[in-house]
């Protein structure tokens, strides 16, 4: 490893994009140029991040500008109150598309029931869109 380099890597002071980090009761998820606050237990959920890998900020993460918050992310299927949902986005943000036929969910596009993940309905994104069907 050439020595100009070796102390920037072996002794970093920030940690690079695509960490969790955690501080002041929040975990971060660090791109290039910002910190995304993760919005919950539900956002760190449906992106599937590990709570082993959660590190400890440094004062230079937190340092970053804030970014966009993660919210939950776009494709999961919810299930909440008896009603089945896809996560989608569009220009205005977070929305809801309750699913269309049970044929759609299970013979087309095959998702089992251990697929969805459960949220209470204080969960769910406010906007509703669409119905989802195939």
């Amino acid at each position: 490893m050439p020595s100009a380099t070796s102390p920037n890597i072996l002794f970093a002071t920030q940690h690079p994009a695509g960490t969790l980090i955690a501080a002041n009761g929040k975990v971060y998820l660090l791109d290039q140029t910002s910190k995304r606050w993760v919005l919950g237990p539900d956002a760190f959920a449906t992106n599937n991040f590990d709570w082993n890998k959660v590190k400890t900020a440094t004062s230079l993460d937190l340092s970053l500008p804030d970014g966009t918050p993660v919210n939950l992310r776009q494709g999961n299927i919810l299930f909440s109150n008896g009603n089945i949902y896809l996560v989608d986005y569009d220009a205005n943000g977070i929305l809801k598309r309750p699913l269309g036929p049970w044929e759609c969910f299970a013979d087309r596009w095959h998702y089992l029931y251990r697929d969805l993940y459960s949220i209470p309905p204080t969960g769910l994104p406010l906007r509703t869109a669409d119905v989802a069907t195939c």
